[in-house]
């Protein structure tokens, strides 16, 4: 039976706020003071959000005024985080707004967000199946696609926040019983995508430390 990402989030607890107004309070603290409360966000930045997380915003319903504070605050977490891959003290800024969206909107959407990013990435793969199918013949289609998040949510496990991670051959298999055999032989590109990436990886850790 497919499983929606409202569903999926309800069984864990998460969903809640509804309408409420949200109220953003400035932090005391002016080392840890960011831009979060002016429109100057980066539009692409933004964009991103908006896309990655659309689905989670659905489920949330939350009033478009909140909705454009969390997007602002999700777009500031996110380019801290790719800042923190070049400078760790950035981290500190991670958690700053993670505590901002605490302190802001409640521990369930909070947890919402956690939950949502871990299978944020398996989202991505019935994305990419939905591009390269969405001039063929057979498109996948919405039911399609939370019935594969929920063969790879049983897979793999409901937190899966790293991008080095490949489509179980289980995964495949069960998929036959949901997918059409063009759909299935895109999902085992993606397959080999991931492989790919992986291996590629384990390449380069094995070349930068060479007597591990």
């Amino acid at each position: 039976m497919p499983i929606s990402i409202t569903k999926i989030l309800a069984v864990a607890g998460l969903i809640a706020v509804g309408a409420t107004t949200v109220y953003i309070h400035a932090h005391a603290n002016e080392e840890f003071r960011l831009p979060l409360y002016h429109t100057a966000m980066s539009a692409l930045a933004k964009q991103h959000i908006e896309k990655r997380y659309g689905r989670l915003f659905a489920a949330l319903a939350l009033r478009p005024a909140a909705q454009d504070q969390l997007e602002n605050l999700l777009a500031q977490r996110q380019m801290a985080k790719e800042r923190a891959e070049i400078d760790a003290a950035n981290s500190k800024t991670v958690k700053y707004i993670n505590n901002e969206i605490r302190s802001a909107f409640g521990l369930r959407v909070a947890h919402a967000i956690s939950a949502y990013d871990g299978i944020a990435q398996f989202y991505r793969a019935t994305d990419e199946m939905q591009v390269l199918l969405s001039h063929t013949p057979t498109p996948l289609q919405p039911a399609q696609t939370d019935q594969m998040v929920t063969l790879l949510v049983q897979a793999l496990g409901p937190k899966v926040y790293t991008s080095y991670w490949a489509v179980p051959d289980s995964v495949i298999t069960q998929a036959a019983s949901i997918l059409s055999a063009p759909q299935i032989e895109i999902l085992k590109q993606i397959q080999q995508k991931h492989e790919a990436r992986i291996e590629a990886r384990n390449i380069r850790l094995s070349a930068a430390n060479p007597s591990q």
